[in-house]
């Protein structure tokens, strides 16, 4: 009796195991092709700002879109440019208000 249970219950795992296995490959056979190639995310560009500038050579202004900086992962830069608030993590350090 107690064998004829676990092979009900094997046998139910191993089924869900293969639908889920089906689906996952249903999903990424669907979404491979759309998806950009490494070198597209690798190489961002963001865009150039307007930049008004007076005649003494002073600016003036700045306009844009998109206005985000991109540090460089892993350099002083990218860890000069986290937040404060991120940067003690999740159990860094307690909350100071």
């Amino acid at each position: 009796m107690l064998k004829r249970w676990l092979l009900y219950v094997g046998s139910v795992i191993l089924g869900l195991v293969a639908v889920g296995a089906l689906l996952g490959a249903f999903v990424v056979a669907l979404l491979y092709p759309t998806l950009p190639s490494l070198d597209t995310l690798t190489d961002y560009q963001p865009r150039i700002p307007l930049r008004i500038v007076s005649s003494e050579g002073d600016l003036l202004g700045e306009f844009a879109r998109n206005s985000r900086a991109v540090p460089g992962c892993g350099t002083d830069e990218a860890v000069e440019a986290t937040p404060l608030s991120w940067s003690g993590g999740l159990f860094g350090r307690p909350d100071s208000s």
